[in-house]
Order: C-alpha cells, then sequence, then structure tokens
C-alpha cells in the first residue's frame, strides 16, 4: 500500500500482509488523512494491533480491515471472520472515523454485537454482513443480514448523522424486514430468481426499516444507491418485472423486456416514488445522484426508440444502444377541502381533507383557519380537526397536505361563520312594587360566544309593561327603572344585542300592589320576622293592629285615618329600632314599604 505526496513523493509505502494470500479489495480515506483498507486474507500471521478479533478461524478465508494514520502508522488491524469465508466488498467511513464494512459470509460463527440478526440464516448459501468499528477498532455492532437463500450486498452508504444503508439482491423469501414497503419476497425464476433489498440501521446497529424490492422477473443486481443529507436513499437500476412496485410513478408500467427502475425512499423507509424508466426495447440505470433539492439524476443504457424524453439534448436513439441521462423530480400529492365548510362563531366547526389523494400516503394535514399564514391545526388525520372563529362572516381556509415523501400540496375554501346571540340572565330587582314606584329591571352574566362581540361590549332595551314597543332604545346600560303608576301584574321585556345584531328577548312579572294589597303585603312581613326570630311578639302585635286599623279605614274609603294609622306604625318601628328591639336593616324595609303605600295614597 502507498501513499503518495502532491509532489509525488513517498508518504509512505507499506506491504500489509502474512505469509498466505492477502487481497485487498476496500479502500476508503477520511477527513484526517487516515486510510482505511479491507479485503479478505488466509495467512494465519496477518498483522493485527488492537485487534476485535485478533485470531485468524482457519477457514478457507477471514476477512482483515486496518486503519493506518496519515504517516502510515497502523491504528488497529483486525481480522473478522468465522470458520468458512467471508469476502468482503465495501468499506465506507463517516465524520468521526467509523469504518462501516460489507461483504458475505458462509461462516456460522461470525462474530456479531449488538446484532439485528445473530444467526447465520442459510446454511449452504451466503448470507451478507454488515460491520461498524469505531475509530479505536473496537466493534459498535457486527450481524449478519439475510435469508433461506443468497444474499449479496453490493452498495453501502452512511449518511451524516452515522445511519448505514445497505443495499444488495436477495434470493430468499425470509430476508428480514422492517417498516417495509415491500415486505415480502417479489418471486421470479432461474437466474432472475431475486429481489433487490435495501436496510438501513440507525448507529447503534437497530433497523430503521428494511425491505424488498422486486417484482416477479429480475430486480437484483446491477443497480447504484445514493443518500443525501437529509436521509432520504436513491436507487436505480434494471427490472423486467412488471409487477415491480411502483409509487407516484412517472411511468408505471412495464414498456419492454426490461427497463430502468427509480426508486427514493423517506428517512423512514416509505415510498416518495418508484417508477419505471423506458421504452419498447431494453433500458437499465447504473449510477444514480442527488442535488439539494431532491431531484434525482439517473444515467443509463437504452436500446429503446422510444425513451420517454423531456427537453432532450438528443431525442432519438442513434445506434444500437445509447446511453441515457434523466433528471427527476418529485411528485406531490393532491389537496382538497371537503366543502361546504361553516358553523357558529365561538363553536368548533369539523374541517376535512378525506378528498385529498397521495398513492404513497398523506402524513400530515395541517389547516390555516384564516388563511393569515400560520397553521393552527395540524393532525395525521385527514379529519377531526376543527377551527373556532372568534366572530362570524366569511373567512378563507387553507390547507396543507404533506405526503410520505415530504412532498405537499395546498387548497383553500370558503368558511360560513354565523352570528350566534348573546345569552343573560334578565330580572326584576324589586319584587312586589307599590303603585307608582319602579321596579329595576336588570341583565347580569352576558355572555357570547364570540370574543370579538364580547369585547366590543353589548346593547340593552326594556318593554317596562309588555306592549311590544320598548320605550328605552338600546344603550349600554344593563339596568332600568320603569315606573308603574297603576296596580296590576306586567310582562316586561329586555333584550340583549350585539355589535352584529344578533339579539336574544327575555320577560319577567312585575307585580304592582294597591296600596290595600301594600298593607297586606306589610302584614305579611311583620309575622315573617316575627317567625325569622327578628321581632318579639309583642311589639309585633303592636305593629299589625296599626296595619289593621289602616286597611278597615281603607275599606271604608277613608283614606287620612288610614294614612294615620300607616303614620303611627313608621313611629313604632322606629322606637323599635331605636331600643334595639328591631334591625335597623329591617326597620328600613318595613319603614319603606308603608312609606309607598303612603305615597300610593296620595298623601
Amino acid at each position: 500500500m502507498t501513499v503518495l505526496d502532491p509532489a509525488g513523493q513517498f508518504v509512505y509505502s507499506t506491504y500489509l500482509g502474512g505469509s498466505a494470500r492477502d487481497d485487498l479489495t476496500a479502500f476508503a480515506i477520511d477527513a484526517g488523512g487516515n486510510t482505511y483498507v479491507a479485503g479478505s486474507t488466509g495467512s494465519s500471521n496477518f498483522p493485527t494491533l488492537n485487534a476485535a478479533q485478533p485470531v485468524y478461524q482457519d477457514g478457507l478465508s477471514d476477512c482483515f480491515v486496518a486503519k493506518l494514520d496519515a504517516l502510515g502508522g497502523l491504528v488497529y488491524s483486525t481480522y473478522l471472520g468465522g470458520s468458512f469465508r467471508e469476502p468482503p466488498s465495501l468499506l465506507v467511513t463517516d465524520v468521526s472515523q467509523n469504518a462501516y464494512l460489507v461483504g458475505s459470509t458462509e461462516s456460522v460463527d461470525f462474530p456479531t454485537l449488538n446484532a439485528v440478526q445473530p444467526s447465520y440464516a442459510s446454511p449452504g448459501f451466503q448470507d451478507v454482513f454488515v460491520t461498524k468499528l469505531n475509530a479505536a477498532g473496537l466493534l459498535v455492532y457486527s450481524t449478519y443480514l439475510g435469508g433461506d437463500k443468497n444474499d449479496q450486498a453490493t452498495k453501502l452508504a452512511v449518511d451524516a448523522v452515522g445511519n448505514a444503508y445497505v443495499a444488495g439482491g436477495t434470493a430468499s423469501t425470509s430476508f428480514p424486514t422492517a417498516n417495509a414497503v415491500q415486505a415480502t419476497f417479489g418471486g421470479g425464476s432461474g437466474f432472475f430468481a431475486a429481489d433487490a433489498f435495501v436496510t438501513k440501521l440507525n448507529p447503534a446497529g437497530a433497523f430503521v426499516y428494511s425491505t424488498y424490492l422486486g417484482g416477479s422477473g429480475g430486480d437484483g443486481s446491477g443497480f447504484d444507491l445514493a443518500v443525501d443529507a437529509g436521509g432520504y436513499a436513491y436507487l436505480a437500476g434494471f427490472t423486467s418485472s412488471s409487477d415491480f412496485p411502483t409509487a407516484h410513478a412517472l411511468q408505471p408500467a412495464l414498456r419492454g423486456g426490461g427497463d430502468a427502475f427509480v426508486t427514493k425512499l423517506n428517512p423512514a423507509g416509505g415510498f416518495v416514488y418508484s417508477t419505471f424508466l423506458g421504452g419498447s426495447g431494453n433500458d437499465g440505470a447504473s449510477r444514480v445522484g442527488f442535488d439539494a433539492s431532491g431531484n434525482a439524476y439517473v444515467a443509463g443504457f437504452t436500446a429503446s426508440i422510444d425513451l420517454p424524453v423531456e427537453s432532450p439534448l438528443q431525442a432519438t436513439l442513434n445506434g444500437v444502444s445509447d446511453a441515457f441521462v434523466a433528471k427527476l423530480a418529485d411528485a406531490p400529492p393532491a389537496a382538497e377541502v371537503v366543502e361546504p365548510v361553516g358553523g357558529d362563531e365561538g363553536s368548533p366547526i369539523a374541517v376535512d381533507g378525506s378528498l385529498s389523494g397521495d398513492d404513497i400516503g398523506i402524513r400530515l394535514y395541517e389547516w390555516d383557519c384564516e388563511n393569515d399564514g400560520a397553521f393552527d391545526v395540524s393532525s395525521p388525520s385527514p379529519n377531526g380537526s376543527a377551527c373556532t372563529y372568534t366572530d362570524d362572516g366569511a373567512f378563507t381556509l387553507r390547507l396543507r397536505v404533506t405526503d410520505t415523501g415530504d412532498q405537499t400540496a395546498e387548497d383553500t375554501a370558503s368558511v360560513t361563520v354565523a352570528n350566534v346571540a348573546p345569552t343573560a340572565t334578565f330580572a326584576n330587582l324589586s319584587g312586589p312594587i307599590i303603585q307608582g314606584q319602579t321596579a329595576v329591571l336588570a341583565f347580569s352574566t352576558p355572555h357570547d360566544p364570540s370574543v370579538d362581540d364580547t369585547l366590543a361590549g353589548f346593547s340593552y332595551s326594556y318593554d317596562c309593561d309588555g306592549n311590544l314597543s320598548f320605550e328605552v332604545a338600546p344603550s349600554a346600560a344593563a339596568s332600568h327603572a320603569c315606573p308603574y303608576p297603576v296596580a296590576g301584574t306586567f310582562t316586561a321585556r329586555g333584550r340583549i344585542e350585539d355589535k352584529d345584531f344578533g339579539s336574544t328577548e327575555y320577560t319577567v312579572a312585575v307585580v304592582v300592589l294597591n296600596p290595600r294589597q301594600g298593607i297586606d303585603l306589610l302584614t305579611q312581613k311583620v309575622n315573617e320576622l316575627v317567625a325569622g326570630g327578628s321581632l318579639s311578639p309583642d311589639p309585633a302585635g303592636g305593629l299589625i293592629a296599626k296595619l289593621e286599623a289602616a286597611a278597615q279605614q281603607l275599606d271604608k274609603g277613608k283614606t287620612n285615618p288610614a294614612v294615620n294609622q300607616l303614620a303611627a306604625f313608621i313611629n313604632q318601628v322606629e322606637g323599635l329600632v331605636d331600643a334595639g328591639q328591631l334591625p335597623a336593616q329591617d326597620g328600613q324595609m318595613l319603614i319603606g314599604c308603608a312609606s309607598q303605600i303612603i305615597a300610593a295614597l296620595g298623601a
């Protein structure tokens, strides 16, 4: 192994091997100038240092992995193998100087650690192995990856956070799958009895996903893999399967004996798209790449005169077969709001995006209730979400859907929000009154489901006698004193109204007593004070006697003697209060009622 500086002079040049055959098959260099080499060895004395496996396993051959620093010093060197043979094929490193090695093994005792598949699955056939070594050469994980037939890895990539992506071909019906877009073997026979597979392992070696990719023809060889900074995997190759799995397909059907395929998987393993690409002849893709916008670039060969072209530099086939280059963009989903949309202000209004469509699946529905640029509600479900509007009116609702490939689409719809009338408690605060007095009608606890209406305030109207005409025009006064010059029972009305003219009316009874009825009410109140313990029976008897005398005078049509008895009643009440025999509050109530009767009598 030799390293030259920019001037072509030796930095170092060294043998690396033992007494038998040693073949280097994989090579990588990290940003620090460390060199990583891997291959197969039949030497029991291959040089080792800081080895994860220091001893040769006496099989046909073991894998070896070695790391040399920038000056050629050995950092580590280790065997990696079991009692049969392990030809390594692929080696990559990451920014943390971890080394990832992929190859094939037919050993039942290949070293494993933190393995997703700890056991050899296919005696007589070969499994894939995937091994990760840290910067010092210690095992992070090491695992078999295979099923009941031959499995071979042909591509290996690592993303910026240390997820490993392994792709290859499998003829196994029991290849391990997880979160798969295709969980079962597609089929095939003879030479074509193979599917592609793609497996993603997280930095600790656990499955993120593992999936077949193929149909009933041949799909398991001659393809390429690339992984972008976001963890999207791009695959391109050759398929002869008419039932190769497609999604968001630019070309959904096989057109020739074999077509190219291009597949893009999201970081969780779901389809962004998967498509055929070819014409009536044979076509295959051998390289795939990407740009910062997530567009895929595919190159390969075509023998088709009708290969689909777009903005072509060369529009026709010029030979038996030509190269082709294609650039593919992600296909968006379709967003559609179920209409009509409407409801009441202040209440949740259901929104529904179930008419939206995407053949790879929509993972997120976002709702901008007033189309103001901010999404108010989000859900993985098309329905079950709701928008609440603080006021009535016409609004524009915006829906954004995101599919499993992180492609988005939007739709808008009109929302009609109805005004809801405010509510309140309406009461007569005065109770029964004497004719000629006023009753206070009042609103309390006003409520409107519209926040905007509540902040704007309410207006109140009053119809004191229930004659269907509001005597008091709308105002901000939440109470009003209604005069009642004659006795009777009246049905008073009150109306509360919001800024959008939504209103609710209430009624309340107002009982207006004539003077004779007022004396009976006053007598009842004295008896209630006695029953409640506020007034002793003896002085109460004197009060009731005066009221009975006043009633008798009124019955005879004699107003002045009745007024005199009521005045005497007031004097006695005042004396009881002064003597502490009657609470002042109760005294004021009795005096007020008696005074109203006197006023009603015109005295």
